[in-house]
């Protein structure tokens, strides 16, 4: 429990933050100079438009940020009206809640903008306002997710998982040059000693591998759900797995073979020297993100190790595989013995099968948000939207996440608003008061 419960210690996205801060604060200074307090809605659109930013191809990201702004403009406007009458306030929350809870049955992307898309829900319906007012806080946030897409595809780009290619593709380049190294040693083979080298490189392919499980397993930690990338990301690093393991044994009995003075297969420097050139183009694919053609090796071995080779010949074309579903979106290789994938992407109708995960977190998200949001009512209080977004950017799908989320909510409350009582003291000048926002 204790070991679930810990918090990555993930190393801060200082250009995620400034770039999220810059979509805010600009529209701020833009209304406190023109004298135009409707611009915070622009801001708070270009904020959360920054949020719902998945990264990736350009396509796939305008997508996601543009649909949010849509979902964004339309909770606005919803909220805005539904918190008008209390009465229609309570199950309007509760049905808004429902969507955009179970759409995260089609991801990581579409689960961030649903949870953005109902706290702006809960926003707006905390200050309700009437249709005039509404529509031009709709129009204030589109303008403001229209600023952040620019910023974010034209001129900032945003690439969260530039960590995890970047661990993923050492490893592939740690195995390369074992590879390289084994190539050199069995064109020569005549002194057996020769193979100890290896082992050194053997333990530095195994530490890279261990580096890039790390770095998979922190980027996955916060996410709502899978993503193409993340999955295809662990496919390479599983592959590497399973052909570290066919290296390493087709390495020993090279060695084997060697020790008992016996001739090594014709070629077999040759093809281990393809195996590391193979290894270290999917690694520079992984860092450089171009678009030059992956072509997988062709291995020509014979006697014993014959099937070792065919085994990392058929690793290295699944790679190749992944690497340009990785490049294009696509759903890469399936293992071999792997259940096929399901055909057609998940609809709304998976999420209401029978004991689906979706459905039950939606329910719980629904009909707590909608207690809380009765509660705050009763209770009159000012602000009563703090508690229903709470209630929303907690509540997760397993307990433990819930649990994890709770106490991040809970102490970073406490701390924001030590932060902001000695702001609201000492900092008078707006456009101070500005920069230290941003």
């Amino acid at each position: 429990m204790r070991g679930s419960l810990a918090i990555e210690a993930a190393r801060p996205q200082w250009l995620a933050g400034l770039r999220a801060a810059t979509a805010m604060t600009v529209p701020l200074i833009v209304g406190w100079v023109a004298r135009r307090p409707e611009l915070i809605w622009a801001g708070l659109g270009g904020w959360l438009t920054m949020l719902s930013d998945p990264g990736g191809p350009y396509p796939t990201r305008a997508s996601a940020m543009g649909t949010f702004a849509l979902m964004g403009a339309a909770a606005t406007l919803a909220g805005g009206l539904a918190g008008l009458t209390p009465w229609a306030a309570i199950p309007a929350l509760f049905a808004f809640a429902m969507i955009c809870s179970l759409i995260r049955v089609h991801g990581d992307t579409a689960a961030t903008i649903g949870v953005l898309a109902l706290t702006m829900f809960c926003i707006t319906e905390g200050s309700p306002a009437h249709l005039a007012d509404s529509l031009v806080r709709a129009g204030m946030f589109v303008a403001g997710s229209l600023f952040a897409i620019l910023l974010a595809v034209g001129v900032w780009p945003f690439r969260p998982y530039h960590p995890v290619r970047a661990a993923v593709a050492a490893s592939w380049m740690a195995v390369g040059d074992l590879a390289a190294a084994a190539a050199k040693v069995a064109s020569s083979p005549a002194d057996a000693a020769e193979w100890e080298s290896l082992v050194p490189l053997r333990r530095r392919a195994r530490d890279a591998l261990e580096d890039a499980r790390e770095a998979l397993a922190v980027a996955r930690a916060g996410r709502h759900g899978e993503t193409g990338r993340g999955l295809q990301l662990l496919v390479l690093y599983e592959i590497l797995e399973l052909l570290l393991g066919d290296l390493a044994a087709l390495l020993e009995a090279l060695r084997a073979r060697a020790e008992r003075h016996e001739p090594l297969p014709p070629r077999a420097g040759e093809a281990l020297m393809e195996i590391s050139r193979a290894l270290e183009a999917i690694a520079e694919a992984l860092v450089d993100e171009g678009s030059d053609a992956l072509v997988a090796p062709r291995l020509e071995a014979s006697s014993d190790p014959a099937v070792l080779f065919s085994r990392i010949e058929s690793e290295i074309r699944q790679a190749v595989e992944s690497v340009q579903a990785l490049r294009s979106g696509g759903t890469g290789p399936s293992p071999s013995g792997a259940l096929a994938f399901p055909e057609g992407a998940p609809s709304l109708r998976d999420a209401f099968a029978k004991a689906s995960t979706e459905l039950r977190h939606a329910l719980r998200v629904a009909l707590v948000a909608t207690l809380a949001q009765f509660l705050a009512t009763a209770l009159r209080l000012e602000r009563s939207y703090w508690v229903t977004v709470t209630v929303v950017l907690v509540l997760q799908p397993h307990a433990i996440a819930t649990v994890r989320r709770a106490l991040q909510r809970a102490g970073g409350t406490v701390i924001g608003g030590l932060i902001a009582a000695l702001i609201a003291r000492h900092v008078r000048e707006p456009l101070v008061l500005g920069a230290v926002l941003f």
